[in-house]
């Protein structure tokens, strides 16, 4: 599957009333996702397969696609153009640092 496929399908479960409900829902779902690491480095829980952290990832991914959809953006193009940006920085050897446009 492509993220074009994924956005797609993901689309058919957008049932939310305001437009802002995937904005908030990013970091809502990235607390839970992080949580899942907290929680294992002290020691509380042993997630044994991962499964509790790839479903928390998956419903981060699902909320990035909902705001991608919402702006227009092809969640494809947004992965693809990561990865060339990334691929940039790396020819120009400047991966490590700081600023968006380094």
């Amino acid at each position: 599957m492509n993220f074009d496929t994924y956005q797609k399908e993901a689309a058919q479960f957008a049932v939310f009333q305001s437009p802002f409900y995937p904005y908030f829902g990013v970091m809502e779902e990235l607390g839970e996702l992080m949580a899942c690491f907290s929680k294992r480095l002290r020691g509380d829980v042993d997630y044994g397969d991962d499964t509790k952290i790839k479903k928390e990832m998956g419903d981060v991914l699902w909320m990035l696609s909902a705001i991608a959809e919402l702006n227009g953006f092809s969640l494809q193009e947004v992965a693809e153009m990561n990865i060339q940006k990334l691929t940039s920085r790396k020819e120009r050897d400047v991966i490590k640092g700081s600023g968006d446009d380094r």
